[in-house]
């Protein structure tokens, strides 16, 4: 599972757990945090499961120029980059 590295530098997209697993969680923060929030979690699904991470634009280690006040004003342009994250690594 490979994610193009615009996308990985975007979204700072980290992928880990069981690259065999047959099935993936993707663990996706709320505002006002960063995919760290899931740093307690993670571990318990990580046998079992690929985990894909990702810091939506103006959080954690996002690329800071990806981000437009006037773009992410909308909840769907946060969706969007969730669905490009998904269709670049294939995830349905």
């Amino acid at each position: 599972m490979n994610i193009s590295p615009e996308i990985q530098k975007k979204n700072n997209v980290s992928i880990e757990g069981n690259p065999d697993a047959a099935q993936t969680i993707v663990f996706a923060h709320g505002f006002g945090s960063d995919q760290t929030a899931w740093k307690t979690v993670k571990d318990a699904f990580a046998k079992d499961y690929r985990l894909v991470l990702y810091d939506n634009v103006g959080a954690g280690n996002a690329d800071p120029d990806a981000y437009s006040s006037i773009k992410y004003n909308l909840l769907s342009t946060y969706a969007d980059d969730m669905l490009a994250i998904f269709d670049d690594l294939q995830l349905k």
